[in-house]
């Protein structure tokens, strides 16, 4: 079986999922990137049965993020 490439930074991730649901987010840098990581949210939506429905949906980027 040929895997494909699924890694991406959290940062992108987040963008992704945002941008699924509607909410205006910054920019991803490049097209490719932009779609391998709707693909991605796609991919685990899919594959975990979560819906984008903000009822259903954990807060998991509501949380403010802590840099180094």
């Amino acid at each position: 079986m040929l895997l494909r490439q699924t890694n991406q930074s959290w940062s992108n991730i987040e963008k992704a999922v945002l941008a699924l649901m509607g909410r205006a987010q910054a920019g991803f840098g490049t097209a490719n990137v932009a779609a391998a990581s709707r693909t991605i949210v796609n991919r685990i939506l899919r594959e975990t049965g979560i819906s984008l429905d903000t009822a259903t949906l954990p807060p998991l980027f509501e949380f403010p993020t802590f840099r180094r």
